[in-house]
């Protein structure tokens, strides 16, 4: 993401919310989801965001929810 920052997209940090909640002492959740209002379209919106399952040791995704 920091890369679509330094390219000159200031809003993109402002339409995503991010959650994290620790599942274990070696996973974490991380949850990704666009704010309410952030993708304003017509029709229906087929990408609510995900949430992965992180090894926090290896820094691994372990698994991905959409």
């Amino acid at each position: 993401m920091r890369a679509v920052f330094e390219k000159g997209f200031p809003d993109a940090r402002a339409s995503i919310d991010a959650l994290a909640k620790s599942l274990s002492d070696d996973v974490v959740l991380v949850a990704f989801t666009p704010k309410q209002g952030a993708c304003v379209q017509d029709g229906i919106a087929l990408d609510m965001g995900a949430t992965y399952a992180v090894d926090v040791r290896t820094w691994r995704i372990l698994a991905v929810q959409n």
